[in-house]
């Protein structure tokens, strides 16, 4: 009778109100807050907002994707470097098609808007890489191999083979 409605949809209802800023200013507040966390409590969270986002339609996850994209950079390197840490970690548990799925989401928002490529800088490149590292070897394989058949996947994979260091 009703059909389904999407979670966007319903925010909207809830919250006519809410423009992209205010919008923007709620998912920044949330990467602080997750930031916040110890790293048990965070990546628990995270893995159910990951399994709940990979069943999003694709402009909802536009949505968070751009809107966690434009805000990560307002917060302390070493906090965004933890929860990238908890974001692989939960990820791990994830199948590889929902690994895929998630970063392609990310890839394809950096393609459409390369500008916010511009908070990667090398520094902080070699920082996530190291992060990515640091995992046991069975993590860091997974995450790593469905990460680079995403970015083949990608309209243009060498705009983000180039961004990988060599070393």
């Amino acid at each position: 009778m009703y059909g389904i409605v999407s979670k966007k949809k319903i925010i909207e209802f809830v919250f006519p109100c809410m423009s992209y800023d205010s919008t923007s200013k709620f998912v920044e507040n949330i990467l602080i807050i997750l930031s916040n966390l110890p790293a048990g409590l965070r990546t628990g969270i995270i893995k159910n907002r990951l399994i709940e986002f990979d069943g999003f339609d694709e402009s909802e996850k536009k949505e968070i994707v751009d809107n966690i994209l434009k805000n990560f950079h307002k917060i302390e390197r070493a906090k965004v470097l933890s929860l990238f840490e908890s974001w692989l970690t939960s990820l791990y548990e994830m199948d590889a098609s929902s690994i895929n799925s998630i970063f392609n989401s990310y890839l394809f928002e950096l393609y459409l808007n390369p500008n916010d490529l511009r908070n990667f800088d090398n520094p902080f490149i070699l920082s996530l890489v190291k992060v990515l590292n640091d995992l046991p070897k069975n993590k860091r394989d997974k995450l790593w191999y469905c990460f680079m058949e995403s970015i083949l996947n990608t309209p243009d994979p060498k705009m983000f083979i180039k961004l990988i260091p060599q070393n």
